[in-house]
């Protein structure tokens, strides 16, 4: 399943790179943190589709990131009436 220590690093490395604004280096810092660990790719979206945002300044491939972790939260959020 892989490392998520590493998987941890690559994620932070990847954050703080786009406050460096080094857009490249984020995406790939987050694609290696999905190889190691499929438990955040979720956050992982988010992630990317910020990098997209504010790293790159492109807001519709931004929103396809936003709209794909949308997607995901809503189906795994629980219906009242199933509580």
């Amino acid at each position: 399943h892989g490392d998520t220590s590493l998987a941890s690093a690559y994620e932070l490395a990847g954050l703080s790179d786009i406050y460096l604004k080094n857009c490249d280096d984020a995406l790939k810092n987050f694609d290696l943190s999905e190889q190691n660990s499929h438990r955040n790719e979720q956050t992982l979206r988010l992630y990317r589709a910020t990098t997209y945002r504010d790293c790159f300044g492109d807001a519709s491939a931004a929103q396809e990131f936003f709209d794909e972790y949308e997607k995901i939260e809503r189906q795994s959020e629980t219906p009242l009436d199933q509580l």
